[in-house]
């Protein structure tokens, strides 16, 4: 499984990973344990994902199984299924 630090912004320490579920991404605070929906999906993908990046701000991920993508953007809450793009 993939994952993803979160970006520490300042003196705020790293503390969380970002990592991707078929059906949501998800925050985990490794210090407090505290588990986060960042977003369900609209469409679920059919399998676990194998891919999973975020741009370097954090605002856009993409998730990719085998057989499906997905585009999400953060600020706008955009969701594009890219199998039914392309």
């Amino acid at each position: 499984m993939q994952y993803i630090f979160r970006n520490a912004k300042g003196s705020i320490p790293i503390n969380s990973i970002f990592f991707a579920k078929k059906d949501k991404i998800m925050e985990l605070n490794f210090e407090t344990e505290l588990v986060k929906d960042v977003v369900i999906f609209d469409i679920p993908l059919l399998r676990q994902p194998e891919f999973f990046l975020m741009n370097d701000d954090q605002t856009v991920s993409i998730i990719a199984s085998q057989d499906d993508g997905i585009y999400y953007n953060h600020r706008t809450r955009l969701f594009v299924d890219l199998d039914e793009l392309f």
